[in-house]
This record gives C-alpha cells, sequence and structure tokens, in this order.
C-alpha cells in the first residue's frame, strides 16, 4: 500500500468517524477521548510514511464496538493499540531510515547494472569464447 493511499484510508476513517461522532456518542468520555488520541497518534505514524494499515483495521473494529457499546472488548482493544502504537513510535525515526535506506539501494542496483554490463559482459563473452575453444588447433597447409 502506498503511502498516499495509507493516508487516504486513514482519513477517510476519520471522517466517518467524526460524522458518526457527531451523531450518536456513544460509551464513556475516557474511552471516546483515548480512542480519538490513538487515532491521531495512528495518523502522524501513517504521514511519517509507517505502514499502520493493521493498526487502521483494529481501529475500525473499535469503532464498530463503540457504535454497540461493548465496552469490554473495546478496553481490551484500545490497552492492545496504545501499546502497538507506542512501540510504532519508538521506532518510527529506524523504520523511516531503512525503508528509504532500501529505496536508495534500489535505486543504486538498478543504476549500476549497465555500468556492470558494459565492464563485465565483453570480458565473460572472451572468457568462455576461449574456454570453448581451447583445444582447437590450427592446421596450415601450404598450397602453391
Amino acid at each position: 500500500m502506498t503511502r498516499a493511499r495509507l493516508f487516504t484510508a486513514v482519513l477517510a476513517i476519520a471522517i466517518v468517524t467524526v460524522f458518526m461522532y457527531a451523531t450518536v456518542i456513544v460509551g464513556d468520555d475516557a474511552t471516546n477521548e483515548k480512542f480519538i488520541d490513538l487515532y491521531i497518534r495512528i495518523a502522524k505514524l501513517a504521514k511519517e510514511g509507517v505502514n499502520v494499515s493493521h493498526l487502521v483495521e483494529k481501529l475500525a473494529v473499535v469503532n464498530d464496538a463503540l457504535q454497540k457499546n461493548e465496552l469490554t472488548s473495546i478496553n481490551n482493544t484500545l490497552s492492545s493499540l496504545e501499546v502497538e502504537v507506542l512501540l510504532l513510535e519508538e521506532r518510527a525515526s529506524s523504520i523511516v531510515f531503512m525503508q528509504n535506506l532500501f529505496k536508495i539501494l534500489t535505486a543504486v542496483f538498478i543504476a549500476s547494472i549497465p555500468v556492470f554490463t558494459y565492464l563485465f559482459l565483453p570480458r565473460a563473452y572472451l572468457y568462455l569464447w576461449y574456454r570453448a575453444r581451447r583445444r582447437w588447433y590450427i592446421r596450415y597447409e601450404h598450397s602453391r
């Protein structure tokens, strides 16, 4: 999932959530605040470039549970989500660095293919040609 699509998905969930909360607010205020806080933190992680698709899916499950007023499952899920978000926030800079490093190394590798082909293909061809014909003998015939 690309960065733009992920951010669009998170934004769509935000809009749906805002409209749902504008019409019906279910649960207690602490749960709602925790939900909104986690949503904001997940949106920030998505904006930084961290893959948060699994967190968005869990947040959607929590949103459905909020509408059904299932407080026990909501609190358990929000607690696990908070732990996951905290871990991702701690590792966000290294995750983004590794993603960027991988992209740069991929570009360098692709750009180096023509250079290596130019340098080593003629040598490899000559080596194989000499190796295939090393037992050949040259006969001289004198025709006068």
